[in-house]
């Protein structure tokens, strides 16, 4: 079930309330933004930062979108042709294009500059998060019902908070607002952690995918899919499994090893996806089994990211050696 977006008049013009609030969403981050640049060291550069992010995101979230809509929603591109890329007041954004998208963009400017990419990554993530939490608030409030869970299948948590009566009289299950409160806390995580020396992006990224897993498993209604198998929980597989690739590639110890485990725990995600409606044992029990396992698996990537880091700064700085 997708309600129609809500509007509002500015000046007499009928606008999205979703676009105006993505909007107020990128004001709120631009402080964040700013502390995080200039513990950096590139406070001046906020302006150029944010603009490239900005762009990119716009872009990589529109691009992704019109990718999947021909293959999954082929009357959508069918209509409106090469026109579709920049019709963004018809609907149609998606989060992961828009995250990889910056990926990009900041890595470009970063080599165009003489900047370090990580350097600038890491200081974008935190606000980034932020902005992601805030664009999940968002399109919960303007967008409404859209990608709820509406049957009321796990007894133990139909109840406020964890679930809310919508206009029709429906417990619903708000994921958008779970998803953005979660989001929230890993951007203060994410802050704490700066200085740290495992990367603040790819922590974000890769504890962002994990927790996909468990939200789109939630999300019942309206999630770009193919078939039965949603697209975000796919990409989010693919970039965690990426992340391990890419260690194995780069010859990091115990790689193999991580590759193994989120094998396995993947596996286990998806039998209990299946699970889900077929068997004996209780939804809520299932979802808490899955909770425990991306929990597990955020916390093992958190310290794979170190070890990836320790390996690649011990190639680059190998300890001397002095002759006997």
């Amino acid at each position: 079930m997708q309600e129609a977006p809500l509007y509002i008049s500015i000046f007499g013009v009928s606008v999205p309330a979703y676009g105006v609030a993505l909007a107020a969403s990128v004001l709120f981050a631009l402080p964040i933004l700013f502390v995080c640049l200039r513990t950096k060291g590139m406070g001046k550069r906020l302006i150029p930062i944010a603009l490239t992010m900005l762009a990119s995101g716009m872009l990589g979230s529109r691009l992704l979108f019109c990718a999947y809509a021909l293959i999954g929603e082929a009357d959508y591109m069918a209509e409106r042709g090469i026109s579709a890329l920049w019709m963004v007041h018809d609907g149609g954004l998606m989060m992961y294009g828009a995250l990889f998208a910056v990926l990009i963009g900041l890595s470009l400017y970063s080599k165009a500059m003489g900047l370090k990419p990580r350097k600038t990554l890491d200081a974008a993530a935190p606000a980034l998060c932020f902005f992601v939490s805030l664009a999940r608030f968002s399109e919960y409030f303007t967008v409404s019902t859209g990608r709820m869970d509406v049957e009321a299948e796990m007894e133990g948590l139909m109840l406020y908070p964890f679930a809310w009566e919508n206009a029709y009289g429906e417990w619903v299950h708000p994921i958008f607002m779970f998803e953005g409160i979660f989001l929230i806390l890993l951007s203060v995580y994410l802050l704490i952690r700066l200085h740290k020396k495992q990367s603040a992006f790819w922590q974000f990224l890769l504890i962002y995918s994990a927790a996909q897993l468990i939200m789109e498993s939630l999300s019942r209604y309206g999630a770009p899919a193919f078939g039965f198998v949603k697209l975000n929980m796919l990409i989010a597989a693919f970039t965690l499994a990426g992340y391990c690739i890419y260690s194995i590639v780069r010859g990091v110890r115990g790689a193999w090893i991580s590759f193994g485990l989120l094998a396995v725990i993947l596996g286990a995600i998806i039998g209990i996806e299946f699970a889900l409606d077929k068997s004996s044992v209780s939804n809520a029990l299932l979802y808490a089994l899955m909770a425990l396992l991306i929990v597990c698996l955020s916390a093992g990537a958190v310290r794979f990211i170190g070890a990836v880091e320790s390996e690649e700064r011990r190639r680059l700085n190998p300890p001397s050696s002095t002759a006997a």
